[in-house]
């Protein structure tokens, strides 16, 4: 039986515990910290409600792509924006985003899900973060895909869409630089021997300029992971990509590209992703997505077409639909889920 007292167990189980207990530990000193000089909140109350049917099974399904995927599921939730600082200094951030999700393949038929959970400190030169955050890999470091019915290429098993570490952010001006060290486990905290190193330099800031592109660097030695769960009997597998990012939008039409490309477990692997969004109606309200997804690891390789439409109701409820078309598998798949998320300033 495993114990979590350190004398006892093997090296690796005693240094797992380890790393846990300092990660936690220094985390848990930054957020009470933090506390000292807070100096505004934000809580968004997240739910979403989602299902869809599946082709080769003709099944209807309480999941949009696949019951592993850790947003794919109806849950509810919060986010937690934490600001700190003076009244003329701005030090940094706190983000924890929480939610509890319906599984079918669990026995008590809940998941606890924590999302993100880093502090963001701010230096006159660059940002630092801490704890569960995005890897500085791609197109993911600024696309914020989680409530969408899209996939992307943190879906492809190259890519992770969060992971536990740190990372520095240098953005001042072109061109912008983002690095990150982090355990190689996905969304669980978990280490045996595994780590990511991960860098992108880039020009623009899509949120600021309205475009964004970039090139990626990443090796270590990882898991193989979907949502929660970290397959291939929890071995890590040597990763080495490279690649490049764009993004732009001009008037009403958006553009989204990548490609990574490398070895994963001694395989050549890639992942591609192409996506068009069309935004017809004022305040962005009704937005209309055609995407092409392709990846290929460990020799299987598979191909997505995906269309969906989305349409905001009211300003915090949200209605999409999506149909994904995966091959070689023949299957095809109609996705809907209502999306509430409203923010609460205190």
């Amino acid at each position: 039986m495993k114990t979590l007292i350190l004398s006892r167990g093997t090296d690796r189980e005693r240094g797992f515990i380890l790393f846990k207990l300092v990660l936690l530990s220094l985390i848990m000193t930054l957020l009470l910290g933090a506390k000292l000089f807070s100096q505004s909140s934000l809580i968004y109350l997240e739910g979403q409600a989602v299902g869809s049917y599946e082709s080769l099974t003709n099944d209807l399904r309480p999941y949009s792509f696949h019951p592993q995927e850790s947003m794919q599921k109806p849950s509810v939730g919060i986010d937690l924006i934490q600001r700190f600082g003076t009244r003329n200094r701005d030090f940094g951030y706190l983000s924890i985003q929480a939610r509890l999700a319906y599984d079918e393949n669990k026995d008590s038929r809940l998941e606890a899900q924590l999302y993100n959970a880093f502090i963001d400190l701010k230096t006159s030169a660059f940002d630092v973060w801490i704890g569960h955050n995005k890897p500085a890999t791609g197109l993911s470091l600024n696309l914020d895909n989680h409530a969408q019915l899209l996939m992307d290429n943190t879906m492809s098993g190259l890519v992770f869409d969060r992971d536990w570490g740190m990372g520095l952010k240098f953005d001042r001006q072109d061109p912008n630089l983002s690095v990150s060290l982090t355990t190689g486990s996905g969304m669980s905290l978990y280490y045996d021997d595994s780590w990511l190193a991960s860098a992108r330099a880039g020009i623009g800031e899509y949120s600021r300029d309205g475009y964004s592109a970039g090139i990626t660097l990443a090796n270590g030695n990882v898991f193989k992971t979907m949502g929660y769960t970290i397959m291939h009997n929890k071995t890590a597998h040597k990763l080495l990509l490279g690649g490049v990012d764009y993004s732009r939008r001009i008037a009403n039409l958006e553009s989204r590209s990548e490609i990574l490309a490398g070895s994963f477990h001694e395989y050549p692997a890639f992942t591609a992703l192409s996506r068009l969004s069309w935004y017809p109606l004022a305040e962005d309200r009704l937005q209309i997505d055609v995407q092409a997804q392709l990846y290929e690891i460990k020799q299987a390789g598979t191909q997505n077409y995906s269309a969906s439409v989305s349409y905001r109701i009211l300003p915090d409820l949200t209605l999409r639909g999506s149909y994904n078309y995966q091959h070689p598998a023949d299957s095809h798949v109609i996705a809907l889920q209502l999306y509430y998320y409203k923010g609460i300033t205190f």
